[in-house]
């Protein structure tokens, strides 16, 4: 195996582990998200008025 050879199959392995840590990415930021989306539910729920505006706080979590 030539020098050449050695750096295009390292750029290979290189070009895979970039695609593997952006698929990553996009997973962790949808994660991110609907653990906002969660927090903001948790956090009306119980402040104020709490209950009584947790079904249509629910509904609308439902349709996302």
């Amino acid at each position: 195996m030539s020098v050449s050879d050695m750096f295009i199959a390292l750029q290979g392995v290189l070009t895979a582990d970039q695609d593997i840590r952006e698929e990553i990415r996009k997973v962790v930021q949808a994660l991110e998200q609907t653990a906002r989306e969660i927090l903001t539910l948790l956090q009306g729920v119980h402040q104020g008025a709490g209950f009584q505006d947790s079904e249509s706080r629910t509904a609308a979590c439902a349709r996302r």
